[in-house]
């Protein structure tokens, strides 16, 4: 494969769920794509992307109401060729609709009972 340069971005989406939309998105010196996928547990993926075979492996993970945490290992493959391309671990906090939606009525009120206040 030579030397490849450039960046890989990866999108996570959280809806509450266990399962994760993740669209992943290559831009190299060799070409540019994008692929989807969905990640929910320990697991190895395979997907093409610009005529390299990428396999992805999702080991270490933990997942509840609150946290999300990974390691991402992807290794891409083209003829006698291999390249590390991501070997990292991933942690981040959960985004809870049910949370947010009370945080944002309760606010809501507040703001409410101050206007009331205010014209009085």
């Amino acid at each position: 494969m030579g030397a490849v340069h450039g960046t890989i971005t990866g999108d996570v989406s959280d809806d509450g769920s266990e399962v994760f939309p993740v669209r992943i998105t290559a831009q190299t010196n060799l070409g540019s794509g994008s692929f989807d996928l969905e990640i929910n547990g320990n697991e190895t993926i395979d997907e093409e992307l610009q005529g390299a075979k990428v396999e992805v492996t999702i080991s270490q993970w933990q997942c509840d109401q609150e946290t999300l945490s990974f390691h991402v290992k992807a290794v891409a493959k083209k003829g006698f060729f291999s390249c590390n391309i991501l070997d990292e671990s991933f942690r981040g906090s959960r985004h809870n609709a049910e949370t947010l939606t009370n945080v944002l009525a309760d606010l809501d009120m507040k703001l409410k009972s101050l206007s009331a206040a205010k014209s009085s």
